[in-house]
């Protein structure tokens, strides 16, 4: 007993933990797109100041993955757990799209955090037509121009740069001039941007948005050698009209 002062702080519970998850027949997951029935063990191993450790193997074994208003087959699913960080274990997944004759797929290997993407199909064909089957159910074609916006939203979702190769084929397979990604003033949504030119007066674009946020269309007109006006169709629609000074 302390005369005068405060009782000493009691120390923390140092608590070591071992856990083990058994999935039977009947588990269903559903979240992020995916319908499945998972099955596997995982040890969680879980020590005072460490980083909890994962141990087993988790496993899809019938799924249907839905992206960009498409469903995948999932061929594959695995998250391994090698006595590592359990918010990182290594990803081997497969998913297929069947048009036709045609096979279309997209397989992910390494890890959750930093997963390597690999489009494939059968009969083999350029990684633009396999994402555009993917997306679409057509080789890029014979897709519309006004499909670009998917296309490339599903490109940059699955990590291809805008100056990638897949990106570069699907520019010149839509006819398309100019490919960005743009955040807003706060960096919190990301939108992709595909442009051109209808004439030399008149550009075109057309934003299209990743995750929740939505998609514009804009046209720039130039009126006169110093004006221009642009409009914007959306969430919030509006014009501006631009007074420009060249020095």
């Amino acid at each position: 007993r302390v005369i005068g002062g405060e009782e000493p702080a009691a120390p923390p519970l140092r608590v070591h933990a071992r856990i083990e998850l058994v999935l039977g027949d009947k588990v269903q997951f559903e979240a992020f797109g995916l319908r499945a029935s998972v099955a596997g063990t995982l040890r969680v191993e879980d020590e005072p100041g460490a980083v909890p450790q994962g141990l087993g193997e988790l496993r899809v074994t019938v799924g249907k993955y839905r992206a960009h208003g498409q469903d995948l087959e999932v061929e594959t699913g695995r998250l391994i757990f090698a006595r590592g960080p359990i918010d990182n274990p290594g990803i081997d997944a497969r998913a297929v799209r069947r048009a036709g004759d045609v096979i279309a797929g997209v397989q992910l290997r390494g890890t959750l955090r930093e997963p390597e993407v690999t489009l494939f199909s059968t009969p083999p064909m350029a990684q633009a037509d396999i994402l555009s089957y993917l997306v679409l159910g057509v080789p890029i074609g014979q897709a519309e121009t006004g499909s670009g916006g998917s296309l490339m939203a599903a490109a940059t979702a699955l990590g291809f740069l805008a100056d990638s190769p897949v990106a570069h084929q699907l520019r010149q397979g839509l006819g398309i001039e100019e490919l960005r990604v743009e955040s807003d003033s706060g960096g919190e949504t990301l939108s992709v941007v595909l442009g051109r030119y209808l004439s030399p007066r008149l550009y075109v674009s057309y934003a299209v948005g990743l995750g929740e946020s939505e998609s514009a269309l804009r046209m720039r007109y130039k009126v006169g050698r110093n004006w221009t006006l642009e409009t914007e169709t959306g969430v919030q629609s509006g014009a501006d009209l631009r007074y420009v000074i060249e020095k």
